[in-house]
């Protein structure tokens, strides 16, 4: 086929002959280039290459995924042995893009069921460590990483909360203790840490230096953007929130 005629067909509109009418009627289609209907103009581009232009559907048993379309040589058109062919290699195209579909999801199901089994295994791996650990820190230490990896996230944390409120205890994980020290205090509840604290409910922010509510860091922390922070509560109230960035 012609570059310019490459050029035309690059991007065709639902409807429009010939692939695009395929395309919504399901229906083969076999035209003349050189014919005198006005909506196959731009066919013209190939009279000098093809006689005739054949387009069939390439049809799953869902749906129309595509079409199939083949020009015959100048010197003749397409015969009922051509046109049974070319039926038949859309068929078959149709079905194996629809196969490699299906496998394709295949694996991803697969995929997600194992990456499903190892978060399961990490959580099973950190309980048991739970009911060894006698630390208090190292046992939210614990849970904070686990968090983190589990997430997918650069830096976790969790605070301790207690009756009134506010923030009792925190302990972050995913920066250097060198980075930690130069930060100094931990967060006292303002910004979107205190939204959390206030409201007592997720938070879930894309891009926390675009949020209005983001406030309160100190020099020297670390650059976040996206940011999620989850309550952990009792049937009473929250004891603790989980932070992940």
């Amino acid at each position: 086929m012609s570059a310019a005629y490459v050029e035309t067909e690059s991007r065709i509109p639902l409807g429009r002959p010939v692939a695009g009418r395929v395309a919504v009627t399901g229906e083969p289609m076999v035209v003349e280039t050189a014919g005198g209907d006005p909506a196959l103009s731009h066919l013209a581009l190939l009279a000098d290459r093809a006689r005739s232009l054949a387009c069939f559907p390439l049809r799953t048993k869902a749906r129309i995924i595509g079409t199939l379309t083949v020009s015959s040589p100048p010197s003749r058109g397409f015969d009922s042995g051509d046109l049974e062919l070319v039926g038949a290699v859309a068929s078959l195209l149709a079905t194996v893009a629809d196969n490699a579909r299906l496998l394709g999801e295949a694996r991803a199901a697969a995929a997600a069921l194992a990456r499903r089994s190892a978060e399961l295994q990490a959580l099973y791996e950190t309980v048991e460590q739970l009911n060894v650990e006698t630390s208090v820190d190292a046992l939210l230490s614990r849970i904070a990483e686990t968090a983190r990896d589990l997430a997918g996230a650069t830096y976790a944390a969790l605070g301790v909360v207690d009756e009134a409120g506010h923030l009792v205890r925190f302990i972050p994980v995913g920066m250097d203790p060198a980075a930690a020290r130069r930060i100094g205090a931990f967060p006292q509840g303002r910004g979107l840490l205190g939204v959390l604290l206030r409201e007592g409910k997720p938070v879930r922010v894309a891009d926390s230096t675009l949020d209005p509510r983001a406030a309160g860091f100190p020099p020297h922390h670390p650059p976040m953007r996206s940011f999620m922070g989850v309550p952990i509560a009792t049937k009473e109230r929250v004891v603790a929130d989980l932070y992940l960035a």
